[in-house]
Formats: structure tokens, sequence, C-alpha cells
């Protein structure tokens, strides 16, 4: 049982690693299930140096205007200018979801490596283990 135990330890770290893969696939995929609808907004507020979330602003096809907010972009990644005119997936059902595919890229990307990078740390692991 004793021998069990780094091999749960790195399981589970690979199973943690598999998840970060996952959300870079929802980024880069699976948000445009939802978000299918098009539209140009306009960047009218990045937030602070350390978040650097986007707020962005549209007007629908009715004339109402919404403010749709991406708390996901971070420093490092990409970011639009303010006033820069970009265009952006909504859902229409639920006009707090929207998806920049500049950004969702970004995001994925850096969920590939980070995910590909730890999800070898274990697999090595669980090989010099046995081999040791």
């Amino acid at each position: 049982m004793e021998k069990m135990i780094p091999y749960l330890a790195l399981g589970v770290l690979s199973l943690i690693c598999a998840v970060i893969i996952y959300k870079g696939y929802y980024f880069k995929k699976g948000i445009y299930k939802k978000c299918t609808s098009r539209i140009s907004a306009r960047v009218t507020d990045i937030g602070s140096a350390r978040y650097r979330s986007v707020v962005y602003e549209a007007t629908l096809e009715d004339g109402k205007t919404v403010t749709f907010s991406d708390p996901f972009t971070t420093k490092g990644l990409y970011v639009p200018e303010i006033g820069e005119t970009v265009e952006l997936f909504y859902d229409p059902n639920d006009h707090r979801r929207c998806s920049f595919p500049k950004r969702n890229g970004s995001v994925a990307m850096f969920c590939f490596v980070l995910g590909g990078a730890m999800f070898a740390l274990p697999i090595f692991g669980m090989v010099m283990y046995t081999i040791s």
C-alpha cells in the first residue's frame, strides 16, 4: 500500500493538469457554443494593472446599449486598448457572457502551455519512481 501513495499523489496532480488543459479548450472552443451572436463593441475601460479586466460597450440591434465585462483578461495576455473597436461574440440569452476570440486564444495558449508542462512533471515522476 505504501508504494501506491506516490502514484496516487502524482495521479491527482495529473488530473489537476488535465482540468487546466480542459479550461484552455473551453476558452478556445467551448465558449463559442453559447456565444453565437456577433457584435462590434468599443473598449471603454481596462481594470487595474494587476487584473487588467476589460469592459466593452455595444449597441444591440434593438438600440439597447449593453456593457460586457470580461474579468478573465490578465496581465501578460492580450488586452485591447481603450477606445479600440473589437468584434465580440455574446450569448443572446445572457448578455453577461461574451467572448473575444483574440483574447480567448491568448488565454487558451496559456492554459495549454501551463497544463502541458505541469502534466509532464507527474508523468516523469511516475516513470522515475517506477524505474528506481
